[in-house]
């Protein structure tokens, strides 16, 4: 609803603000985040198109081009990749025009699990590869409120943005909390304080680490954005605590925990009092079965036994 409430105010507010994906329309998209959005817009403003990720991303950086704003859906994570080079070519616009053209897009993806309907395909997450494509900004928002005021600052901005919007969060509660201060794109949030440990989260895994480390003195920090993100809040929280765990749903390899990692130990070695730790999805798709999955997902109690035995080491 936050994210639909968003699009419903640019809509009113900007003649110029255009919505279309696979199903959005008619249907209101396939989790019902546009409902009722085509009714009351009319078709030339919020409109289904053919099953063409290529296809989407190409018309939306048109209409960017002609000065328009486009919304643009991918319908799963997954079916991105069917549009990647284009992808990959809009963030480098500006640069390439020496900033005489820009194509602001926004392009809403929805990524990761939801319990008990998940794959190896609907459920991808795989953010760390849009972080290699220059130019674009990227939100990853935990609950519904940053979700809104993020997508709001996002269609301000003259940059194209990728929008990650979790599947699980969609429909779970966790979503509803309440936020007391209105934070800027590119800043993180300290939801939760401690002093003997810092977890860095984003997403729905940020509610894995909280119910974990409730009754322990652990600081959390939600990243919210990842394209830029709050290396100045992470880095502060690191050397006030000494350790440090990054916990996300992407592939352990290569995931962005890595980069966080790798930029805590190159500003803040000396703070350390051990080596930094990543917790995430091991090499393997996302699997269906629930068993599986509660395997494979970094869920609140491999959290909870990763953090104990960081707290019981020497220093």
């Amino acid at each position: 609803l936050a994210i639909r409430k968003a699009m419903e105010e640019a809509l009113e507010e900007n003649e110029d603000v255009l919505i279309f994906g696979e199903d959005v329309g008619l249907k209101g998209g396939i989790y019902g985040i546009t409902r009722g959005l085509m009714e009351r817009f009319g078709e030339r403003r919020v409109f289904d198109t053919s099953l063409n990720e290529l296809g989407i991303v190409g018309r939306a950086e048109g209409m960017a081009y002609a000065g328009l704003k486009p919304i643009a859906e991918i319908q799963f994570r997954k079916y991105a990749d069917e549009a990647r080079q284009a992808i990959h070519n809009i963030g480098f616009v500006r640069w390439r025009t020496n900033n005489a053209f820009s194509a602001p897009i926004i392009l809403r993806i929805p990524v990761g699990f939801i319990r008990g309907i998940s794959d190896p395909w609907h459920s991808f997450s795989a953010e760390q590869e849009f972080l290699h494509m220059f130019g674009w900004k990227i939100a990853y928002p935990s609950n519904a409120e940053d979700a809104y005021y993020l997508l709001k600052e996002a269609l301000s901005m003259n940059d194209p943005v990728i929008f990650l919007e979790h599947r699980e969060l969609y429909f779970s509660k966790l979503a509803e909390r309440e936020i007391s201060e209105y934070l800027p794109f590119g800043k993180g949030r300290v939801v939760k304080r401690g002093n003997s440990l810092t977890i860095v989260s984003w997403g729905y895994t940020l509610y894995e680490a909280l119910e974990g480390v409730k009754d322990m003195d652990v600081e959390v920090i939600d990243l919210r954005t990842l394209k830029p993100w709050d290396e100045e809040l992470v880095f502060e929280s690191v050397k006030k605590t000494g350790k440090l765990l990054v916990v996300h749903e992407d592939s352990l390899t290569c995931g962005f925990g890595a980069e966080i990692v790798s930029r805590v130990v190159e500003e803040t070695f000396e703070s350390l009092k051990i080596a930094p730790r990543r917790l995430a999805v091991p090499d393997v798709p996302i699997p269906f079965s629930q068993e599986l999955f509660n395997l494979a997902y970094p869920t609140s109690d491999k959290i909870r036994k990763v953090v104990e035995e960081m707290l019981s080491q020497k220093t």
